[in-house]
């Protein structure tokens, strides 16, 4: 008897070690699967993304390292954010705290929470320094009020493995080519309407093509693809613009603005941050913040993605992609 007395102490120890120290399987799982580099695709705020703003110059494209707990984001002025972060729960949303790891951030962790769905790492966090509270709008973040430096939203796509150079070629008459401050590559400007651009090489399982789109109101690219052909052109919004998609007599309008005023309050270029994935059976086109069409393709498979400028002027910034086995 004294010894099953003396046992239930340590079972009861035990027990609670066990609950304190559990093991999310969940939380585990993203924190392993998000190891390595994200494209920051579109960044949220109010309901419009800040991607362009930036004091003087537009910052490099921005970038999310993870490796370990330790996160990276680079986002405007060619700041670095770099967190200590812990992802918890053990269902989607996750939750995230985001202590900060370099000086000047405050010391008090930032709250948030993240999900990956359709290739896209959506992860929010409130930033503000008045009220330390813990968002978790991983849709939009338009809820009418004008509460800047609160509730920011991203979304990432893997980076890893795509190639920035060699498209097009040196000798191709379509586009101009020229250093390109912002990205550290090239920006591709069309001479002509109908100016064209081939992609790389297709694989097995298809090829995504990724860039930033800069183009005046109305006017943009049409897509081509397994004999599928999408146009994509910037809308007029105010001091904003959005991406529509139209094809088959449809128009899909990307829910996101995009601002066109830099950090010192004046008008500046749009990029719109365009994702083009190509499988054997369809075309996925995602830009800045929204899926604006998934298609059949209309043949098989069998010549890369062409792009063609709708007029003269459309410029392609940071064109990389990445072939699928």
């Amino acid at each position: 008897m004294k010894e099953i007395s003396m046992i239930r102490p340590l079972l009861a120890v035990v027990l609670a070690c066990s609950i304190l120290f559990a093991v999310e399987p969940e939380a585990e799982k993203m924190k392993a699967f998000i190891q390595g580099e994200w494209a920051m695709m579109s960044a949220q705020d109010d309901g419009y993304d800040f991607l362009n703003r930036g004091k003087v110059n537009p910052a490099a494209p921005r970038v999310l390292r993870v490796k370990g707990d330790a996160w990276e984001l680079n986002y405007k002025d060619r700041r670095l954010e770099k967190y200590t972060t812990t992802i918890h729960g053990d269902a989607s949303p996750l939750l995230i705290d985001c202590a900060p790891a370099n000086t000047g951030s405050g010391t008090a962790a930032v709250l948030g929470a993240m999900a990956f769905q359709d290739d896209i790492l959506a992860v929010c966090l409130q930033l503000s320094h008045r009220d330390r509270g813990r968002t978790t709008k991983l849709d939009d973040t338009n809820d009418g009020a004008k509460d800047h430096a609160v509730d920011k939203l991203w979304f990432f796509m893997r980076e890893d493995g795509f190639i920035t150079v060699g498209l097009p070629s040196e000798s191709n008459p379509n586009f101009t080519r020229q250093p390109d401050a912002w990205t550290g590559t090239e920006v591709l400007t069309s001479t002509a309407t109908g100016a064209a651009i081939t992609g790389p090489a297709i694989g097995k399982g298809g090829a995504i093509m990724r860039f930033y789109l800069e183009a005046d109101s109305g006017q943009g690219l049409t897509c081509i693809a397994g004999g599928t052909e999408i146009a994509l052109s910037t809308l007029p919004s105010g001091a904003f613009q959005r991406v529509q998609a139209s094809v088959g007599g449809k128009t899909i309008v990307a829910r996101t603005h995009t601002c066109s005023i830099n950090g010192n309050g004046k008008p500046g270029p749009v990029y719109h941050s365009v994702d083009l994935r190509i499988t054997p059976d369809r075309l996925r086109v995602w830009a800045v913040g929204t899926t604006i069409a998934d298609l059949p393709l209309a043949a098989p498979l069998s010549a890369p993605i062409q792009l063609k400028a709708t007029a003269p002027g459309v410029a392609l910034r940071m064109v990389r992609w990445k072939t699928l086995p």
